[in-house]
């Protein structure tokens, strides 16, 4: 039973020392943190959108040119 107790006691620590970290280290706020995640996440999505469009007209573009030949 002492393996375990030593277990959980140094998980807690542990747990509580992660925790304190991470609220010293972080520069801004789990919300601030989040919104920006998001908004890189949503702004990389819309320029694949668009990259895949570009990418499709070329690929259209360049099939009817081939079909002509």
């Amino acid at each position: 039973m002492g393996k375990l107790v030593q277990f959980v006691v140094g998980f807690g620590v542990g747990a509580v020392a992660g925790f304190i970290t991470t609220r010293l280290l972080t520069p801004s706020s789990s919300e601030d943190l989040q919104a920006g995640v998001r908004h890189r996440a949503e702004t990389a999505i819309e320029e694949g959108k668009r990259a895949g469009a570009a990418q499709e007209e070329a690929l259209k573009a360049q099939f009817a040119q081939e079909k002509r030949l």
